[in-house]
């Protein structure tokens, strides 16, 4: 949940930018499946199948995302898991509830 601070009434940057970023992956799990940022972020988690890369760990956006799921208890690791985001995302109520 957010919570502002007591003395300014200010949400703090770090809890907007949660914010925005899990309303961002709520918009696109309720857009069309042929969208272009849905078949993005399909094609991220199919492809997470994949041999791990070598080298030093990379911070992107997806993986922030499976990050901030996995706080919530969910997991982002093959298509089943999106769906059944997907399926959380229609309701807009459930998803908002879970930040």
């Amino acid at each position: 949940a957010v919570v502002s601070t007591q003395s300014t009434g200010v949400i703090p940057l770090t809890d907007r930018v949660d914010l925005a970023r899990w309303t961002m992956l709520g918009h696109v799990l309720r857009l069309p499946e042929n969208s272009p940022a849905a078949v993005a972020l399909t094609y991220s988690v199919d492809g997470c199948q994949s041999k791990p890369r070598l080298g030093r760990h990379q911070i992107n956006l997806f993986n922030t995302i499976k990050t901030d799921l996995s706080n919530r208890g969910f997991n982002l690791e093959n298509l089943n898991d999106m769906y059944m985001l997907r399926d959380i995302a229609k309701t807009r109520t459930k998803w908002k509830e879970l930040f």
